[in-house]
């Protein structure tokens, strides 16, 4: 079965669960069909305009994470185990507020399909969700400096084609580049270690050619919203 050639969120979406289901019914795992999405994950990105690249973020990105980024079935057996014991609690929601009460946090939890949030202390919260959602509030001195800025939709550096970090002044950078999590505005798909071993390969034989590395052509056509 051929990938979608439309970039949009639905027709991709009614793709892969029909792909899901042959795989199903084929004997095979579905997880495969996901797997099998994987080459051409940054090409459909790239092909997606601004505004399908926020209705991705907005509608469809949890269902995507939940899919794509799957644990280890070790990872999977300990945290069932936490939960037959009473340690742990999975609650579907998100954090409405949190603050600080003498030495532990309080947080408002406002559970799916909740009409109010419900309050309820913890000693310490930590974060999970994975990269900085919001660069701005990055530590990174680069921001700080002006030799960096986030993208149009707020998920990563601004990045040019040739892997350049774009600075405030819309300037891209010569020296220093971008890979990995920190391009991921511009790819997508480009936070696990097969992704990053193939810019890093491009980056190394463009550097060492003298051109440009052409991993960020096909990726990079679709304007940023600007």
């Amino acid at each position: 079965m051929k990938s979608p050639s439309a970039p949009s969120c639905r027709p991709c979406s009614a793709w892969l669960r029909r792909l899901a289901a042959r795989f199903a019914a084929e004997g095979a795992d579905w997880r495969s069909a996901v797997d099998a999405l994987r080459p051409h994950t940054q090409r459909l990105w790239g092909a997606m305009s601004f505004e399908q690249r926020r209705r991705f973020l907005r509608h469809a990105r949890s269902y995507w994470d939940v899919h794509r980024h799957r644990m280890a079935p070790q990872s999977e057996a300990a945290l069932r185990a936490l939960v037959a014991s009473g340690r742990l609690a999975i609650v579907a929601g998100r954090v409405a507020a949190a603050r600080r009460v003498g030495a532990g946090v309080e947080v408002e939890i406002l559970r799916r399909g909740a009409a109010a949030a419900q309050t309820r202390r913890f000693a310490r919260i930590i974060d999970c969700t994975g990269l900085c959602e919001q660069p701005l509030q990055s530590a990174n001195p680069l921001l700080a400096r002006g030799a960096a800025r986030p993208d149009a939709l707020g998920i990563g550096f601004d990045v040019a084609p040739d892997l350049g970090l774009v600075g405030a002044d819309g300037t891209a950078s010569r020296r220093i580049k971008a890979i990995g999590p920190l391009a991921r505005a511009a790819f997508w798909e480009c936070i696990a270690i097969p992704d990053i071993r193939l810019q890093c390969a491009a980056l190394a034989d463009a550097l060492t050619e003298g051109r440009a590395p052409s991993v960020a052509a096909s990726a990079l056509k679709a304007t940023a919203g600007r």
